[in-house]
C-alpha cells in the first residue's frame, strides 16, 4: 500500500499460509518499519538514508547496523551491514552506476557465504521505480530516500548459495526477467529461474494501481 505521495505505508507477504505484514511511518529524519517482533529505524540526512538499525526479534540480542554510501551524483553505491553481537561484517551490497542508471549489483553475505550478481537491462521502469530495487534487495523497498533512483530494471541474476564443503560449488540459481507494461505503467514481472540441480522455477509479480 502507498500513501498519496507514493511512499510505501505497508507490505503484506503470504507464503504457505504464513502472513507477514510490515508497516512504515515517516518523519523528516527517520523511517520506522515494524514487522511482527522486529523493527528497523532508517536514519535520513538530506533526503536520503545514511544508516539503519535493525532489531531482529525485538529482544535486543541481535542488532544489525547498516551504513550507506552514494556516488558523487547522488545514486546509491554501497550498503554495509555489521552485527552488534560480534562486530563482523555480515553482508555487503555494491552498485555500479552508469549514465544515471544502476547497471550492476553485487551482494555477498559472510555468514552463509552466499553471493548474488545482478545485471540491469535497458527496460525503463518509468513511474514505478521502486520495483527495480525491491527485486534486488527487499531492504531497499523504501526507495526515494536513497538519493537518485535508477530507472532501468534487472535483466538477469546469478546467485551462488553456501557450499556444503570444500569440494562443493554450492547451489546456483540463474534467473532471467521479462516485463509487461500498460502504457507507461509496469504491470507484471516474470522471472524464469534455472537451478544447478536442473530444476526450473517460474515467478510472477503482478502490480496493481489504485
Amino acid at each position: 500500500l502507498f500513501d498519496a505521495n507514493g511512499k510505501v505505508t505497508s507490505t503484506t507477504d503470504e507464503e504457505d499460509g504464513d502472513i507477514d505484514i510490515e508497516n512504515y511511518s515517516y518523519n523528516d529524519s527517520t523511517i520506522l518499519c515494524t514487522k511482527n517482533h522486529s523493527s528497523c529505524v532508517y536514519n535520513i540526512e538530506n533526503g536520503r538514508i545514511v544508516s539503519d538499525i535493525l532489531d531482529d526479534g525485538g529482544t535486543g540480542e541481535y542488532i544489525y547496523l547498516s551504513t550507506y554510501e552514494y556516488t558523487s551524483d547522488g545514486y546509491i553505491a554501497s550498503k554495509v551491514t555489521t552485527s552488534k553481537k560480534n562486530g563482523d561484517i555480515v553482508e555487503r551490497s555494491d552498485f555500479t552506476v552508469t549514465d544515471g542508471n544502476i547497471t550492476t549489483y553485487y551482494g555477498y553475505s559472510e555468514g552463509d557465504e552466499s553471493r548474488t550478481a545482478i545485471t540491469f537491462g535497458d527496460k525503463p521502469n518509468n513511474l514505478n521505480v521502486d520495483i527495480a530495487l525491491y527485486i534486488v534487495d527487499y531492504d531497499l523497498w523504501v526507495t526515494g530516500y536513497f538519493g537518485k533512483r535508477s530507472k532501468n530494471l534487472p535483466s538477469s541474476y546469478n546467485l551462488v548459495a553456501k557450499p556444503q564443503n570444500a569440494a562443493d560449488d554450492g547451489e546456483r540459481y540463474v534467473g532471467e526477467f521479462t516485463y509487461t507494461y500498460d502504457g507507461d505503467y509496469l504491470t507484471k514481472v516474470f522471472c524464469l529461474e534455472k537451478c544447478s540441480d536442473s530444476k526450473t522455477y517460474e515467478y510472477t509479480w503482478e502490480i496493481f494501481y489504485e
